[in-house]
């Protein structure tokens, strides 16, 4: 039997690194279905293929390119994907506050979360080319979706090489007054040998890099109505907005 299909409503989107406009649609139960079982069997790799797979499949604009997204990319269209499919808002659930008189604190609260306000937030001292001395420095570039798997490994693993390695991915190429010498020629162990060389000064300077990368952020002012009480909130990353 042929059942009728229900039209699903287009929508866009300007992608944060290009620019570009694309349409796109919202993900079905069955695409739901795929990052739910990638997300319970835990395997990183697993993930990163639901996640491109997810977005190949709600993209409806002829070319587009996914393996070329920045990781923030990532974030604000699956964000973008999540709204048009379950709703704009989400629901937080903070635990009583510890050391309070206010009978309404001593309560888990319940906040209910507008995701069209989040944002993908550029922070002013990022910078690409870092310079180590008047000589030689590097160039950089921003983790793509094909290192979604490697970047959630390194945030908490506790071999350092893991860090190494995303960083060493992130290198465009290393220059001196002389030659640039470009990072996808050599071998990672190559490339941690020279991360492992720099200074402690230099390698602070990698590290900025990341620290200072475009993300997806909101932040949300939780107030009590019985008290004094105050207190910001910041949603980043897209595991924030999954709940």
């Amino acid at each position: 039997m042929s059942f009728p299909k229900i039209e699903k409503p287009t929508y866009e989107l300007t992608v944060p690194s290009t620019k570009q406009e694309i349409s796109y649609i919202p993900y079905s139960v069955a695409e739901e279905k795929i990052l739910l079982m990638a997300l319970q069997g835990g395997d990183l790799k697993e993930i990163e293929r639901a996640v491109k797979q997810i977005i190949k499949n709600c993209v409806i604009t002829p070319n587009f390119k996914v393996d070329e997204l920045k990781l923030y990319d990532v974030e604000y269209i699956f964000l973008k994907l999540r709204i048009a499919s379950q709703g704009e808002t989400v629901d937080l659930v903070f635990e009583p506050l510890k050391n309070t008189n206010c009978e309404e604190c001593k309560k888990e609260r319940k906040v209910s979360i507008d995701l069209t306000k989040a944002e993908v937030v550029y922070n002013e001292e990022h910078e690409e080319k870092i310079e180590f001395n008047k000589k030689t420095g590097v160039v950089m570039k921003s983790p793509d979706i094909s290192m979604l798997a490697l970047f959630e490994q390194a945030k908490t693993s506790d071999d350092v090489n893991d860090v190494f390695k995303v960083i060493w991915r992130c290198v465009d190429y290393i220059y001196d007054e002389e030659n640039t010498y470009q990072a996808s020629s050599s071998n990672l162990k190559d490339g941690i040998e020279w991360l492992e060389d720099l200074d402690i000064r230099h390698f602070r300077k990698l590290e900025k890099f990341f620290k200072t990368l475009p993300r997806i952020s909101q932040t949300v002012e939780i107030k009590c109505s019985s008290c004094d009480f105050s207190t910001n909130y910041t949603m980043s990353g897209l595991e924030s907005f999954f709940v």
